[in-house]
């Protein structure tokens, strides 16, 4: 996989896999041992590929684009707290460029489809043991081509492939990295209004109501807003306002 030609930045460095345990864990070890902004690590397939709350992500060989890129936040051109919600912004633009679907967000961090997903990102943080630096480690898996039937069958219904017919020529899988690698590395980010801004337009649930689970007792709330920290704000039952920071959306309707 080759995706320096398609490629706008040079602020990157791209190292390609076969198969790696997790990109993610690949690249935590890298920027821990002082791994330069923008270094990008790329594999073919995973075997223990992961997501939020430590679920597995299904990474079958040659079916998906598996990466994770590296970011110094010093040297970072939007704001560190908005890297989940520009990722989500910048693999819809992406996709957009290259097809005629048109994605949607469920907050905080996948894409979906038609209402199925087909996109997870998984942000970690830590400081690096060789200098210090904090860093930011950015995981982002995109299903291409799986075949619905070959998704675990706890997830048939809920995931599926941005083609779901015939297999993409390489060239679309390559184009989709690099689309997605230029945003998020771009000298000229949006502002963090715009970016909101952006990711609000996508969000699905906005004005829906929705149950809220991992935070203890599950609960019934009316997404409302998002704020300035990417934040999703809710109205509870009983008319008091909060904003989740963390937890998970199971559903909504």
């Amino acid at each position: 996989m080759d995706i320096q030609p398609y490629l706008r930045t040079r602020q990157c460095q791209v190292e390609w896999y076969h198969c790696l345990e997790s990109t993610n864990k690949t690249a935590r070890e890298k920027a821990n041992n002082g791994a330069l902004h923008g270094t990008v690590i790329i594999a073919n397939s995973q075997t223990a590929g992961k997501g939020k709350f430590g679920k597995n992500f299904f990474s079958p060989a040659g079916l998906g684009l598996y990466m994770s890129l590296i970011l110094l936040p010093q040297q970072m051109n939007l704001d560190p707290l908005l890297t989940t919600i520009y990722a989500g912004v910048s693999v819809c633009q992406a996709i957009e460029e290259l097809t005629e679907l048109v994605p949607g967000i469920k907050w905080a961090n996948d894409i979906l489809i038609n209402g199925r997903k087909i996109c997870g990102i998984l942000t970690e943080t830590g400081v690096a043991a060789k200098n210090r630096s904090r860093w930011i480690v950015l995981g982002i898996g995109v299903n291409i081509s799986i075949p619905e039937e070959a998704f675990p069958q706890e997830i048939q219904n809920r995931a599926a492939s941005l083609f779901l017919s015939g297999v993409p020529s390489p060239e679309t899988k390559e184009r989709l990295a690099a689309g997605i690698i230029d945003r998020i590395l771009s000298s000229e980010a949006p502002a963090s209004g715009e970016i909101i801004g952006q990711y609000k337009q996508r969000l699905v649930m906005l004005g829906q109501m929705i149950t809220v689970t991992g935070m203890g007792e599950p609960y019934n709330a009316l997404a409302v807003d998002v704020d300035k920290s990417g934040g999703l704000v809710i109205r509870k039952n009983n008319g008091s306002m909060s904003v989740l920071s963390s937890g998970e959306i199971f559903e909504f309707k």
